[in-house]
Order: structure tokens, then C-alpha cells, then sequence
């Protein structure tokens, strides 16, 4: 299978246990997906470390020379701060508004979890917290990425 036939590099969870090294990958998990590597084959790396709710994963993964497996990862949207495009009704008839900043993350098994900030009291900036709520993966289609990207230059005037 050529590299063009590969999904694209990002977060997956895994469907099925990998073909060679099921018994510490099986089905279930959170991943790092890259279509190339050093070697001839694509490559997954599991999860290293949690910090303000984003991972970082290993240095060293799995290599995929059974590309068919790779086309059985399910795409995981990124990591990073969302708004609400529309109202969500979550468990426990919980209600998240149309509007709302969320921050996305995932546990090592590829659960979405949301958390929610808080103004904080002695300081202009919102807080997100460690815990989270864990959501419906299917709720993430209400979810909208924001972009932090500050003012920038738009070039000289034009007269």
C-alpha cells in the first residue's frame, strides 16, 4: 500500500489489538498515529505523560508493517480548546450552553473528556481544571476549535 493509502498522521484509538503486540496494544487504546518513520513501515506511540490535560507519548512505538490495521483506527479530533456551537445535553441532564469554552481531552483508552474553566479570582485568566467530564464520543461534532492566535500585522496600508 502506498504512503498516499495511509490515514494521515494525529490521534487515533484503536479498534482492534495490533497484529503483532495485541498483548500491551490491544483495542481500546489512545494513540499517536504517524504514516512514516525511519523504518519502511508507519509507526503508533502510546501515551507517555498527561500534563494540563494534553498527552505527550513515547519515543518509541509499535511499527505497522500490516497497513490494512492501520485503515482500523478511528480518528480522534485534536486535543486544545473548543467552544459549544450549539447547546449539548450531557449525562446526567446536564446542559453545556452554546457558547461555552471547553478544553478536550482524552483518557488513555481515547474517551473524550471536556473541561470546563473557571474565571480566576486573583488573576484576568481562566483556570482549567484536572478532572474532567467524560463525554459521548458523538457529542464532539457540537464542538467547534478555537483558535488562540492573538492580533497580527496585516501588512502596510494601502491608500
Amino acid at each position: 500500500m502506498a504512503d498516499l493509502e495511509l490515514p494521515p498522521c494525529g490521534l487515533y484509538r484503536t479498534t482492534k489489538p495490533h497484529p503483532d503486540h495485541g498483548d500491551r496494544l490491544p483495542e481500546g487504546r489512545l494513540v499517536h498515529f504517524h504514516n512514516h518513520s525511519d523504518g519502511d513501515h508507519p509507526i503508533v506511540l502510546m501515551p507517555k505523560e498527561n500534563t494540563h490535560n494534553v498527552w505527550t507519548f513515547q519515543d518509541r512505538g509499535f511499527s505497522v508493517p500490516d497497513h490494512s490495521w492501520c485503515h482500523t483506527l478511528k480518528a480522534l479530533p485534536l486535543e486544545g480548546l473548543y467552544m459549544a456551537n450549539q447547546a449539548i445535553v450531557i449525562k446526567d441532564d446536564r446542559l453545556v450552553a452554546e457558547g461555552q469554552l471547553t478544553q478536550l481531552g482524552y483518557n488513555g483508552f481515547g474517551d473524550p473528556i471536556l473541561f470546563f474553566p473557571t474565571k480566576a479570582g486573583s488573576a484576568n485568566a481562566v483556570l482549567f481544571p484536572e478532572k474532567g467530564m467524560k463525554v459521548a464520543p458523538e457529542l464532539l461534532q457540537k464542538l467547534t476549535p478555537v483558535r488562540l492566535t492573538g492580533p497580527r500585522s496585516v501588512g502596510p496600508a494601502v491608500n
